[in-house]
């Protein structure tokens, strides 16, 4: 009786490692580019931005230019864009280097479309009206069903500020990478195989 059920949980073992190496069904990555601008607030002195470090406030932008999987959805030129997380509270700090996550999202036809900032460096600087900053990012599309929606993927933006107060303009595409990696699974199984092999012990004691 006892080797039938130490063979049955050597059984149970194996079958734990061989499922946490049969590959996960990855959600597609997003693949594509954004465009958009309107107008922002910055601290430091007013009318000169080589006194500005953070971003307090931007608002009234709208969609200019899609490519990819942003023109599959129902965005449009002139689709609001959300930057809800930028306030004064919460400013968009870019000196020094900084993340913040879901840094704009859109909102449209049952979809979401959010883009969260890793890191930022200043590109130029060449006046107090100008100010260029670049880095990478998020991006992710978050749909009704798993058919519209798309998983974490690495993106890199960039951010041309003209006149404090005046003109912002974002741009972000995709490089195709997932940056997060499906292991939850993997490690699961794991735990139950090795769960599995310790009761194997404790029989064989």
């Amino acid at each position: 009786m006892k080797s039938k059920l130490i063979r049955l949980l050597i059984v149970g073992a194996v079958i734990a490692f061989v499922g946490s190496s049969m590959p996960v069904q990855a959600i597609p990555q997003v693949t594509g580019s954004i465009t958009f601008s309107d107008q922002f607030t910055a601290n430091g002195t007013a009318g000169d931005l080589n006194t500005a470090t953070e971003l307090t406030s931007i608002t009234g932008v709208t969609v200019s230019e899609t490519l990819g999987d942003y023109s599959l959805g129902s965005i449009v030129k002139g689709t609001p864009v959300s930057f809800d997380g930028v306030t004064p509270g919460t400013p968009f700090s870019f000196s020094p280097s900084t993340s913040f996550a879901d840094f704009w999202s859109i909102v449209v036809g049952g979809t979401t479309y959010r883009f969260s900032v890793t890191d930022t460096t200043l590109v130029s600087h060449p006046n107090s009206t100008t100010l260029v900053l670049a880095g990478d990012g998020i991006a992710e599309i978050i749909g009704p069903n798993v058919l519209t929606s798309f998983g974490p993927t690495a993106a890199t933006w960039n951010l041309t500020l003209n006149n404090d107060g005046g003109l912002l303009n974002f741009s972000g595409g995709t490089t195709g990478a997932a940056p997060v990696p499906e292991g939850g699974t993997t490690v699961l199984l794991l735990g139950a195989a090795l769960s599995t092999l310790g009761l194997v012990m404790r029989h064989l004691v």
